[in-house]
């Protein structure tokens, strides 16, 4: 495949729309990012503490600095970045897809769920759901993987829970809430996921 081949198939997938059964991930735009929900989940803890943004939860993110970062991640032929919406269209996150490695076709997969009236439902773990079939068969990848800060119980759950293995440890590697947390690692491979689903 030549490289003009590959960026319209990858402008292709980047516009597409990954639907699941009680939400959806749609190409994040200008509306969501002028939502003023979003910024809001920007500057709750609660929300972003599990990102490991320590300038996030030091001083509350501007706007300009949010529209930067967001454009600069939608221009970036490797990553592709989703709004989460239900499917009566109200948008409550944001998925990303990112780190698109084209050659050893691996990626990594993150999430922020900034509506909290949505959070112990199972959302996180539908739209990783989705993101990983996705993955492996649409953009053909070899691998998926992900990473969380140890007290995030709930996201080392759901990686657990859709048959990742826990591929590593790193001891002590974040500071969270004035103590340093360890850091885990993820992975699924192609052929574990295909076993999972006959």
């Amino acid at each position: 495949m030549n490289w003009y081949t590959m960026k319209e198939k990858i402008l292709s997938y980047n516009q597409r729309t990954i639907i699941g059964k009680t939400v959806k991930l749609i190409p994040f735009t200008e509306t969501h990012l002028r939502n003023p929900n979003y910024l809001s989940w920007l500057h709750d803890y609660e929300v972003i503490k599990y990102l490991n943004l320590p300038a996030y939860v030091k001083k509350p993110v501007s706007f300009e600095e949010v529209k930067n970062y967001v454009r600069s991640i939608i221009a970036n032929e490797s990553t592709f970045f989703y709004a989460v919406e239900t499917l009566d269209n109200q948008f409550i996150g944001t998925f990303k897809i990112g780190h698109i490695d084209w050659h050893a076709k691996n990626v990594n997969l993150g999430i922020m769920i900034g509506d909290k009236n949505y959070w112990g439902k199972g959302i996180g773990k539908e739209l990783f759901s989705i993101a990983i079939e996705f993955c492996f068969s649409e953009l053909e990848m070899h691998k998926v993987y992900g990473g969380c800060m140890g007290p995030n119980i709930s996201m080392r759950t759901v990686f657990l829970s859709l048959g990742f293995k826990e591929e590593g440890c790193f001891r002590e590697r974040d500071f969270f809430e004035n103590k340093f947390s360890d850091h885990f690692h993820y992975g699924l491979l192609r052929q574990e996921y295909l076993k999972q689903k006959q």
